[in-house]
């Protein structure tokens, strides 16, 4: 599905894949964060995708992103 200009895409089609979910307490600032929903049964094999990012050869970008495990017992 879509999700503010990401893709997610359920490469192992078992249903649990990402999404944009009301984490408070968990997301890095605000409420909201993206969440793989773990499957105790299936892989992880699933991809979060942004849409295009247009950059301009003239200039260095730096793209950083916040993430997290929930515990140590799902560290994927």
């Amino acid at each position: 599905g879509d999700f503010i200009g990401w893709f997610a895409e359920d490469v192992n089609n078992d249903g649990s894949t990402w999404g944009i979910y009301n984490a408070s307490g968990y997301a890095h600032s605000g409420d909201y964060c993206m969440v793989y929903i773990y499957n105790s049964n299936n892989a992880a094999d699933d991809y979060m995708y942004s849409n295009c990012i247009d950059l301009d050869a003239s200039k260095t970008y730096k793209l950083t992103f916040w993430y997290r495990i929930r515990s140590a017992s799902f560290p994927e």
